[in-house]
């Protein structure tokens, strides 16, 4: 089954916090991603669920973020809404602090998880600038990544999901976009502080929860295969002594003559050991 990318969620959508509200958003998106559009919340509401509150101070790190995502878990113990994961699993944030490029460029060859990255927003004003957002802006910001790919010239690219691409002015992108894996490297190692290196978190599809039971449909008996009329056993000691018992019937009329013949002799001898007189074996007095 084809995995469905996220949907893009600005972060501008007019609330109190919406400035600083792009972890939020990416965190969002992450919910929007694992449940495969059957939730789609708000900045807001995932602030709420993070343990962040509005006000002074107000930017959200990966740790609210994780908290966020992973309280969609079909408790219905969270603020706001439902916890419903859309027939899924409870959802999975996987927290990563200074982890190697490598581990989110696997992440994202897997097809089934996105990337939410942590970046400073001036190398994508420096290096890339017809991709940004803001052009004014210059500090950390959180982005979702999903997919990757190289270009016919042999350029590996990767899918970003920028909660400021909402299009608000002429200039600024609207939807997700294509950017050299370079660039989006390089941001994420200058936010991380070490080379190769990003901060973040991974988020798979949450596995379907089985179907449950409906118990006012009756359940139903599985098909009884039609069985092969008896046929009567005839075991093998049965066929022996029918063969032994044939076998004994012709020895016996094979005999017959024979023991006639012996009876015969044996009654001949008897009789002349009664009608003969004793012979005297002895040689008379010694």
């Amino acid at each position: 089954m084809a995995v469905k990318p996220p949907e893009l969620i600005p972060q501008l959508d007019g609330s109190a916090d919406a400035g600083a509200n792009c972890g939020m958003a990416a965190a969002a998106q992450a919910v929007n991603f694992a449940t495969q559009g059957a939730r789609k919340p708000t900045p807001t509401l995932m602030r709420k669920r993070s343990g962040k509150p509005s006000g002074p101070g107000r930017a959200t790190n990966t740790l609210n973020q994780k908290n966020a995502v992973e309280s969609f878990d079909g408790k219905g113990s969270h603020v706001g809404n439902s916890d419903s994961t859309g027939g899924r699993e409870p959802l999975r944030y996987f927290r990563k602090v200074q982890e190697p490029w490598s581990t989110a460029q696997k992440a994202l060859d897997q097809g089934d998880r996105v990337v939410n990255v942590q970046i400073d927003y001036d190398v994508i004003n420096a290096k890339w600038p017809s991709k940004s957002g803001d052009k004014n802006y210059k500090g950390d910001h959180s982005v979702t990544l999903f997919g990757r790919r190289k270009t016919s010239q042999g350029v590996s690219e990767v899918r970003m999901f920028d909660p400021l691409y909402d299009g608000r002015r002429t200039g600024v992108p609207k939807g997700p976009q294509w950017l050299p894996e370079w660039v989006v490297r390089q941001a994420a190692e200058k936010f991380a502080g070490k080379e190769d290196t990003f901060t973040g978190g991974v988020v798979p599809v949450s596995p379907r929860l089985p179907k449950p039971v409906d118990p006012t449909v009756p359940p139903v008996d599985p098909p009884v295969e039609p069985s092969s009329p008896e046929v009567p056993v005839t075991s093998l000691e049965d066929k022996y002594r029918e063969a032994l018992e044939q076998a004994r019937v012709i020895i016996d009329k094979a005999l017959d003559p024979v023991e006639q013949s012996l009876t015969q002799v044996v009654v001949a001898g008897a009789s002349r050991l009664v009608t003969e007189p004793p012979v005297d074996e002895t040689d008379g007095d010694v």
